[in-house]
């Protein structure tokens, strides 16, 4: 469930990427990014307990590392891309070239002299 859970997420990253219209969808689903890997480490952790009770960890390392690993590739690739499209516009910096004069700041100071004694 977990992996499709992230499956799912990462086809529709890569489909906000040619289709905005999707957007608003990948940016409520993109917040259970953390919780999903979160749950994935501690299942991960809990079944590799388990089979070293049972003797058999080298079934962790060949079914469980790999899938451990897909889901890693999975998050970092729709963190990416979120950095990418979830930019808020005024995160985002202005070209070079701007006039950056326009941007003083209108912070008035006191003009009162303060006397110490």
């Amino acid at each position: 469930m977990l992996v499709s859970q992230v499956q799912l997420l990462c086809d529709l990253a890569h489909k906000v990427a040619t289709d905005k219209d999707v957007l608003p969808l990948f940016r409520a689903r993109k917040k259970d990014i953390g919780g999903l890997r979160t749950q994935c480490s501690l299942e991960q952790d809990s079944i590799l307990d388990i089979l070293i009770q049972l003797q058999r960890e080298e079934e962790y390392n060949s079914i469980h590392v790999p899938i451990g690993n897909k889901l890693s590739e999975n998050y970092y690739l729709i963190m990416a891309i979120s950095d990418d499209v979830l930019v808020e516009p005024s995160v985002r910096s202005e070209p070079t070239g701007v006039n950056t004069a326009r941007i003083q700041s209108r912070i008035q100071l006191p003009k009162d002299r303060i006397t110490f004694i």
